[in-house]
């Protein structure tokens, strides 16, 4: 059975430690699903008028991570791929591509 926990809290609140240690306890089956993947590119927030308010719920692709999720939950799936986030990219990518995929491993 696949589970999903979800931890919310402001930037540098220590997230992804937590989730990190809660994945290592959990063991080999636990992928930690960062949003920081989901960032829209710098040119779609200054389109839109969101440049200044960077990690702001509105300036992920909040539908891209739920359709995300919602294959995780699905039984049977295999492998998936999810965008990666690096602060040494020029801008974040809204898409998943051969430079910043993370490979997420199926149900076993």
């Amino acid at each position: 059975m696949t589970r999903i926990v979800g931890l919310a809290g402001p930037p540098g609140s220590g997230k992804s430690t937590l989730a990190a240690r809660m994945a290592d306890a959990w063991g080999p089956g636990a992928v930690v699903v960062p949003m920081d993947g989901f960032h829209l590119t710098s040119a779609a927030l200054a389109a839109s008028g969101l440049a200044g308010s960077k990690g702001a719920p509105e300036t992920f692709d909040v539908a891209g991570f739920v359709t995300l999720l919602t294959a995780l939950r699905e039984p049977g799936r295999g492998a998936l791929t999810a965008p990666a986030y690096s602060r040494e990219a020029p801008r974040p990518r809204a898409r998943c591509d051969r430079d910043t995929r993370r490979r997420l491993h199926g149900d076993r």
